[in-house]
This record gives C-alpha cells, sequence and structure tokens, in this order.
C-alpha cells in the first residue's frame, strides 16, 4: 500500500519545515502502531509511505489501512497554540492481481490506487 499526507505542502508552506517533519514523524509513528510485526512501513519519498503487508489479501490490507486512515485523521499535531489536522489518502493493491508480475508493478498499483484516493475527495482509501 501507499500513503500520502494530504496538503502536506501547505503545511509545510504555512507552518514551515519544522512542522513539516514533526507531522512526518507524526504519522509515521501512528501509523507504525497499527501494522504488525514483519510487515514494513517506510518513507518512499517526500510525504509518501510504503507499507508492504506479507501474506496479506486485499480485504486484510484493506482493513489495515482503513485502522492507518481513521488513527491519523484522529491525531493532530500542535504548533504553538494551534492544532493541525492531518488526514493521508491510501492506495491499496495486492499480489496475485491479473496486472501484476513483480514488485514494481505491484508499488505502480498501488501509487496509482492512491492517486485515485486523493483526486476524489481525499482522506480515503481505495483498493485495487
Amino acid at each position: 500500500m501507499m500513503f500520502d499526507i494530504d496538503y502536506f505542502k501547505i503545511v509545510n508552506d504555512t507552518y514551515g519545515h519544522s512542522v513539516g517533519d514533526k507531522l512526518l514523524a507524526n504519522v509515521a509513528k501512528i501509523t507504525l502502531s497499527s501494522i504488525r510485526e514483519g510487515d514494513i512501513l517506510l518513507r518512499y519519498g517526500g510525504e509518501e509511505f510504503l507499507c508492504v503487508l506479507p501474506g496479506a489479501n486485499q480485504h486484510d490490507a484493506a482493513i489495515v489501512a482503513e485502522r492507518m486512515r481513521i488513527m491519523v485523521m484522529d491525531s493532530h499535531v500542535k504548533n504553538l497554540e494551534q492544532e493541525i489536522k492531518v488526514t493521508i489518502s491510501i492506495g491499496v493493491a495486492t499480489y496475485p492481481h491479473d496486472n501484476i508480475f513483480n514488485s514494481d508493478q505491484l508499488i505502480k498499483l498501488s501509487d496509482e490506487a492512491m492517486y485515485v484516493a486523493k483526486n476524489t475527495g481525499r482522506n480515503r482509501m481505495v483498493s485495487y
């Protein structure tokens, strides 16, 4: 699965990179707490994360993704007296799948699903 912090650039531009860094760390901590031992979470670039759930089927991956989304949505990042709401958009793809033959294709399909989530309102999960 791939996920992206919604409106991260606006947070960085409005509050500065130190608040953006705090937000990244907060999202990483929250999402890391929602996965199993043996699952892999890494920052893929910018505000984008990749999460690998070995052995998870599409249903199980969607449950994990939705749990992550809700946990992040329920969190806040404090900046002085102001709390910043955070949401994520998630794309889920699983193997085996008709159009996936290697890990690069799995990541690409997860990324495509994530962009559908972002382009259809953000703060949601799309599963292929």
